[in-house]
Order: C-alpha cells, then sequence, then structure tokens
C-alpha cells in the first residue's frame, strides 16, 4: 500500500509546531496509526493518540476528547478541535 500527505500537511504541521500548537490526534482508527504517521513523517508533531479501537468508544463519545486533552495535561476548555473526515485534531494555542 503506497500512502502520502498532501503536499502541504508537512509544512503546516511545522508552522503549528514553530508557533507553539501543542497537537493530539483522536481518531476512528486503527491502533497501529501512530507507526503510520511516523512512516509518513508526521508522528513527531503529535504528542498523544486517542483511538478508538483502543479506547474502545468512538466519536463523538467525549472520553475519546477528554483522553486526548488529558494526554496534553490540559483540560477541555483549553483544546480546540478540528475534525476532518474520521480524524479529529485537538490543539492548544500556547501564548
Amino acid at each position: 500500500m503506497f500512502l502520502e500527505t498532501y503536499p502541504d500537511v508537512e509544512e503546516t504541521l511545522e508552522e503549528l509546531s514553530r508557533r507553539g500548537v501543542r497537537m493530539a490526534v483522536v481518531s476512528d482508527a486503527w491502533p497501529g496509526l501512530p507507526d503510520l504517521h511516523a512512516g509518513l513523517g508526521i508522528g513527531g508533531f503529535f504528542e498523544a493518540y486517542a483511538i478508538s479501537a483502543v479506547l474502545g468508544c468512538n466519536r463523538p463519545d467525549p472520553r475519546m476528547y477528554h483522553h486526548a486533552s488529558a494526554a496534553l495535561g490540559l483540560a477541555p476548555a483549553q483544546c480546540l478541535l478540528q475534525v476532518t473526515g474520521s480524524v479529529a485534531v485537538v490543539c492548544h494555542w500556547r501564548r
């Protein structure tokens, strides 16, 4: 199987990281998603993963988002959620 990211994904993640945006992935995916991201060269941008197959619940179950925010050491109210298809990214903007 051949997988690749869209052309601007890595550049965008690099810029978000440079600006201090911390990120966690919330996904209705398989347990190997972190390895897939690592293979694509983007795994290092995400501090944590909340994966339905691991947690035993699916989005939009609040436990998914609480797991991600807790892994970042943040309260849910401190997080922003960006949803794209089957993947959500929980972000925190550091000022």
